[in-house]
């Protein structure tokens, strides 16, 4: 194991992603304190939490075709 790993058991990387993004992302150092306080956590239901992304990722995809839409509509030339 060398100096680093000193402590720790051999594929114990637990954190190791949640601590990048405690660093990486601006928010991430307190979401990351917030999550770490001992209290209940809660998990939605599946087909609840799935049931949202389906929709804002419908939304997201539909937004961006109709800016794509739109900014194609501005590029075309104007006959005079």
């Amino acid at each position: 194991m060398g100096a680093v790993n000193a402590g720790r058991h051999a594929g114990d990387h637990r954190g190791l992603s949640r601590s990048h993004c405690g660093y990486a992302c601006q928010l991430g150092l307190p979401l990351d304190s917030l999550h770490r306080v001992p209290t209940r956590k809660w998990q939605p239901l599946f087909w609840l939490s799935n049931t949202i992304r389906i929709i804002a990722f419908v939304v997201l995809v539909a937004r961006v075709a109709a800016a794509a839409a739109q900014n194609t509509a501005a590029a075309l030339p104007v006959d005079q």
